[in-house]
């Protein structure tokens, strides 16, 4: 989810009784913070609403605007109404340096005004983030998803999901040579705040950088938590960074889990982002996002609502080769657009797909062995055997998929 502002009402009134106001207020959402130091920076982002109230002339124009030091936002909220609430998602990218100072100003049309000043605390950016972490162009890393921490003893779908998170960073940090970094891509946490905590002391194990980014039940009632989590960290909730000869997307796709709590979205302040990143990246890309932007198609609610639009832009840049995903907790190998999607199985427990095949299921997490411009994927099962991932021409097409939900893999062990 990308910075936001936690709570404030304010209102200035003005005119004689019965008088105009406005309020402006941000919904109950993690504290704003800038990253300082990272080579691809994000917005910082505010979103809330405007209460008018009182008495104006009907049909005065309502609108919001964010201002910093580096330019400004507009939102026209349409035409004064009292009592109504509008709506607003407005943001900014933060000076490079010095003070993060941003202001908020409702306005209706002479009649009223509203505004705020908010200084945003820096926190130092993640070793990735800052390109700290060397790579030659041959290096290797893994993927892990959906570790839905509770606590130590909670057991969920039968297994104590600590316990399989426990396993899989030793299995990782037994890998040699090493990885260069770790991703897990969503649903850290089951829900709680306390998995947070839980979450980060297990995987600090890992002896290489880790990263993570939103899956649907990061922030749907810990929502103070996981932003704590990914501040300690230095990760804003969407970023980008270089290994090697490639670029790496971490997106997210939880920007307003009280509305979505199964399937994901990418806003259009991530989604413009995206595109300017993609656009200056100049070398071969892969994207990591919780929801698979292919699976919708053929789940509808358990993808990407906009994952047409999505797909739009990765497919556009030209550069971007693969998506890895998880979510599902299990596994898919799907060709669209000329961008291979890897959906994969989950660290806390498995599920079957409903209506389309999958590869496998299980428990376990992925290795992406990279060499130059060529990758090779395989995946560990959670204290079991190496298993080898589909050839690249084996994958499934979106479109066959599509007319064929219960096609075979070619080639698939049986």
């Amino acid at each position: 989810m990308p910075q936001m502002i936690a709570g404030f009402v304010l209102a200035l009134v003005s005119g004689s009784a019965p008088r105009p106001a406005l309020e402006i207020e941000v919904a109950p959402a993690p504290f704003p913070f800038v990253i300082d130091g990272a080579r691809y920076p994000v917005p910082v982002v505010f979103e809330g609403k405007v209460v008018c109230s009182g008495a104006a002339p009907e049909g005065a124009a309502l609108t919001v605007r964010l201002e910093g030091a580096t330019g400004s936002a507009r939102a026209d909220l349409g035409a004064w109404k009292a009592g109504e609430a509008k709506t607003f998602r407005l943001a900014l990218e933060a000076p490079a340096a010095g003070v993060a100072l941003f202001r908020i100003i409702g306005e209706a049309q002479g009649a009223a005004t509203a505004s705020e000043a908010w200084a945003v605390p820096r926190v130092p950016a993640h070793p990735l983030l800052r390109g700290a972490v060397a790579a030659c162009p041959r290096f290797r890393f893994v993927q892990m998803s959906d570790l839905h921490l509770l606590d130590r003893e909670t057991v969920s779908s039968g297994v104590k999901t600590a316990r399989n998170l426990e396993t899989a960073v030793d299995e990782v940090n037994a890998l040699d040579p090493p990885p260069a970094f770790v991703v897990v891509t969503g649903d850290v946490a089951s829900d709680v705040g306390r998995g947070y905590a839980l979450a980060l002391e297990i995987l600090g194990r890992i002896r290489v950088p880790f990263v993570i980014l939103p899956g649907n039940h990061d922030f749907l009632k810990a929502t103070r938590a996981a932003t704590l989590a990914y501040a300690s960290l230095g990760l804003p909730f969407f970023y980008s960074f270089d290994v090697g000869l490639w670029h790496f997307v971490c997106l997210n796709a939880q920007p307003d889990p009280a509305k979505m709590p199964v399937a994901g979205t990418i806003d259009p302040i991530q989604l413009a982002w995206l595109e300017s990143d993609l656009r200056a990246a100049s070398r071969p890309a892969m994207v990591f996002v919780h929801q698979s932007p292919v699976l919708g198609e053929l789940q509808p609610g358990h993808g990407i609502t906009n994952g047409a639009d999505l797909r739009r832009v990765l497919e556009a840049s030209g550069c971007v080769r693969w998506t890895f995903c998880g979510h599902v907790h299990f596994e898919t190998f799907i060709e669209a657009g000329g961008i291979r999607h890897i959906s994969t199985a989950a660290v806390a427990y498995p599920s079957q797909a409903q209506g389309y095949r999958h590869y496998r299921t299980g428990t376990g997490w992925r290795l992406v062995e990279v060499d130059g411009e060529s990758v090779r994927t395989r995946f560990k099962a959670l204290g079991g055997a190496w298993e080898d991932d589909p050839a690249p021409d084996a994958y499934l097409s979106l479109d066959r998929m599509k007319s064929n939900p219960m096609v075979e893999y070619p080639g698939k062990p049986k």
